[in-house]
């Protein structure tokens, strides 16, 4: 804005010069008359005539050098206006860009308290992390591809007393016992096929002592997703195997010293409370029928804790044979029809052909379980219903009453140990608080998925999966059994 008013300014001095000189022409000339040989010589008296000063020689006109006045005062105007215009032209130049650079590092000088501030972020978010990994108490470790150690946290050092030397490039099975390298190995290249492995063996510590530890293991990958090694964690299970030393010991105690007992205390109540051992007093036979009651309870308690125990812990394993799940209903039907007919409750069977890879026995169990549950909490006179269906590649099979239902935030631990939909259950309408998690055991054995839905006082459906057998799984199955010694 500045220039354009400079500018305006010389073009109206520049106009004005030229009227003076358009007057000038007009009227007997001024000159300046230049003479070679003296630098001054001559003033005249300002009038309407010509006045000449000798001066230098310069151009000639009409015989004589000489400039007119308006010509030098136009010239002079000119240069002069046109000299400010640039210093203030210049004068503004620069302070725009003195601006320019002060809003460049006012820019700066955030961008850096930014930089400063992300700094000090990420060097305390380091320090938290490195002070977590510290208290860690478990081993955490990165291997290549090649099974070797990468990184690692301090633990694996403190535990095996080995230097940041000693286990740098080191394989991951190398620092476990002789027997246990073989399944470690096993266990990382089970990891690239199926995206996790877990593995148990003893770490040997740099002295020779051995500690059972247990590994899980994931693929590690890249930005791109590529597969660039692995990562995983070890837990020291050192007071876990001692726990399952003393739940061992105190499973064989049940079992040998007080299930035989209870069982020989079961049938002496029986034959006495059915008249074997002589006629008793009608108040001496109902309680003999509590006790006959009470025992068999415990018997089945027992028979639940030692039956969820084994198939959890794998020492029982499922005899997976072909079987057909109509079948499978329609013999639990039949074995659950004395209850039936004692709860006064009609049982409606809908029933599907398909065929299963499963054990029978195992796969009734859990029926039982689940119709015993239903009609424990249904009222006479109503129905319990058990279907069968396809969906896709699996069997849903259903349990469905019409009792008191369940408590929707029990829903989700029902399937616990001893838990039950409501905690007056096991006083009013007994039972061990086990069926459900024993079920639960046997449907995960076979690979299949088990839950509940339900609404307090429309009642409760229990569902559970199982896979089908396919045809070339039933062939593969077929040519194993019929190679296998009899």
């Amino acid at each position: 804005m500045l220039g354009f008013v400079v500018f305006l300014t010389s073009v109206v001095c520049l106009w004005q010069a030229l009227r003076i000189h358009e007057q000038a022409c007009a009227r007997p000339v001024l000159t300046v008359a230049l003479s070679p040989i003296e630098p001054v010589t001559t003033l005249t008296t300002l009038s309407d005539v010509a006045w000449q000063v000798q001066a230098w020689p310069g151009p000639e006109r009409n015989g004589k050098s000489s400039f007119p006045l308006s010509q030098i005062i136009l010239a002079g105007g000119c240069l002069l206006a046109a000299l400010f215009a640039v210093m203030i032209a210049r004068t503004h130049a620069a302070r725009l860009q003195a601006i320019h650079l002060q809003a460049i590092n006012q820019v700066l000088r955030k961008n850096l308290t930014i930089h400063q501030r992300t700094e000090k972020a990420l060097a305390e978010a380091l320090r938290e992390q490195q002070d977590i990994m510290k208290a860690i108490p478990d081993i955490l470790y990165t291997l290549d591809l090649d099974g070797c150690l990468v990184k690692w946290n301090m633990r694996l050092e403190v535990v095996t007393g080995f230097s940041l030397k000693e286990l740098t490039r080191r394989p991951l099975s190398a620092i476990f016992s002789a027997e246990d390298q073989a399944n470690v190995t096993r266990a990382g290249q089970e990891t690239f096929a199926k995206g996790r492995s877990e593995v148990k063996g003893h770490l040997l510590t740099k002295g020779g002592t051995a500690i059972p530890y247990q590994l899980v293991c994931a693929p590690l990958k890249d930005s791109q997703g590529d597969v660039v090694g692995l990562t995983g964690i070890g837990r020291d299970i050192s007071e876990r195997m001692v726990a399952e030393r003393t739940k061992d010991e105190f499973l064989a105690v049940v079992s040998h010293e007080l299930r035989t007992p209870l069982t020989s205390i079961r049938a002496a109540l029986g034959l006495l409370a059915g008249g074997e051992l002589g006629t008793l007093c009608e108040k001496g036979q109902r309680m003999v029928g509590i006790a006959v009651t009470n025992a068999d309870r415990l018997v089945r308690l027992i028979n639940d804790i030692l039956d969820i125990e084994g198939v959890t812990s794998g020492k029982i394993t499922m005899q997976k044979q072909r079987c057909d799940a109509a079948e499978l209903l329609g013999q639990a039907a039949e074995a659950m029809q004395a209850p039936i007919g004692k709860a006064a409750i009609t049982l409606s069977v809908t029933p599907v052909s398909a065929q299963l890879w499963a054990d029978p026995d195992r796969i009734l169990q859990a029926l039982r379980h689940l119709l015993s549950n239903a009609l424990k909490f249904s009222s006479p006179g109503t129905t319990v219903w058990m279907t069968a269906e396809h969906q896709g590649d699996r069997v849903l099979f259903q349990v469905k009453d019409q009792g008191q239902g369940i408590l929707a935030d029990k829903l989700h631990c029902i399937f616990d140990r001893f838990q039950q939909g409501n905690a007056s259950d096991t006083r009013e309408k007994g039972g061990t608080g086990l069926g459900l998690a024993l079920c639960r055991s046997i449907v995960q054995q076979h690979g299949g998925h088990i839950w509940a839905e339900s609404k307090l006082g429309q009642g409760s459906t229990f569902f559970f999966t199982l896979p089908v057998l396919k045809t070339e799984e039933a062939q593969e199955h077929a040519s194993s059994f019929a190679s296998s010694p009899l």
